[in-house]
């Protein structure tokens, strides 16, 4: 990114699965969200954000990055941001075992992880019910489950080629 440090920047990034807005500020990492209509924004450029989401796309990514995130939200919401951190690729948890970690409810975790704004770098996909997939980004079924188990699925080294998201 050129420029002003602080200055706040949103870019494109697209996706295997679907389009992805990033807002940056300064070199920090503030939101990334699905974009489910066309948009006229930049793509966004070369650098540490494209090569990480890159690389996660082709399964070439451990899930550690070299800048940094800055999620907006309440305390508990980044102590529960702060546990999906900390899930590898290719593996998951259930909304109980964070709680549990927090000492919390599964409830209140799963509401935390529906007001996650930095998907995918931020795992929420990776956080599960005790008797199923639970939910994405506030829905159990349609296009934003079918992302989350696309990621799922990315992660353990199903070809992105093979992953149909409907709509995108």
């Amino acid at each position: 990114m050129k420029g002003n440090l602080d200055q706040t920047q949103q870019s494109i990034y697209f996706s295997p699965i679907g389009q992805l807005i990033i807002t940056q500020q300064g070199a920090a990492v503030t939101e990334i969200q699905w974009l489910d209509r066309k948009h006229e924004l930049p793509e966004i450029e070369d650098g540490p954000i494209r090569h990480w989401l890159d690389n996660y796309f082709t399964g070439q990514c451990d899930g550690h990055f070299s800048f940094d995130l800055k999620p907006q939200g309440t305390l508990f919401q980044q102590r529960v941001w702060h546990a999906m951190a900390q899930i590898p690729v290719g593996q998951t948890l259930t909304y109980g075992e964070i709680a549990k970690s927090l000492k919390s409810s599964a409830q209140a975790v799963g509401n935390a992880c529906r007001c996650n704004n930095i998907v995918i770098m931020i795992p929420c996909h990776r956080v599960l019910s005790a008797n199923g997939n639970g939910g994405y980004a506030g829905q159990t079924q349609g296009v934003m489950m079918q992302r989350k188990l696309g990621l799922l699925a990315l992660e353990v080294g199903v070809d992105p080629k093979e992953i149909v998201i409907d709509g995108s």
